[in-house]
């Protein structure tokens, strides 16, 4: 990935049964100021996948969206690096997308 600047990364697979801890372990070769988007955050250990990667990055703002069976986690650009800080609406309400419900911390 050197020379690489993908706008979003996304994290999904492989299995819960393998986990992917490897994506956090090599979290440093991976260019890192897009989108972080990670699948299946509804599952308690992609849920702490997603939550450790995103302590890595506390100036970056995090929303899961919850959907009914699936949840997926989304960890915004790096406003440093993009000159762009992501938030909320203007009228403060939850964002949502595809009637999945934006949790933002």
């Amino acid at each position: 990935v050197a020379g690489l600047t993908p706008a979003a990364i996304l994290v999904d697979g492989p299995p819960a049964s393998v986990g992917r801890s490897g994506f956090a372990r090599n979290l440093h070769l991976f260019p890192t100021t897009g989108w972080l988007v990670f699948d299946d955050v509804n599952r308690p250990a992609d849920r702490k996948h997603f939550d450790s990667v995103c302590a890595r990055f506390p100036h970056r703002r995090r929303q899961v969206f919850a959907g009914t069976a699936k949840s997926f986690g989304v960890l915004y650009p790096d406003p440093a690096a993009t000159g762009v800080l992501p938030g909320a609406s203007s009228s403060g309400a939850p964002a949502t997308a595809g009637g999945a419900t934006g949790i933002f911390t």
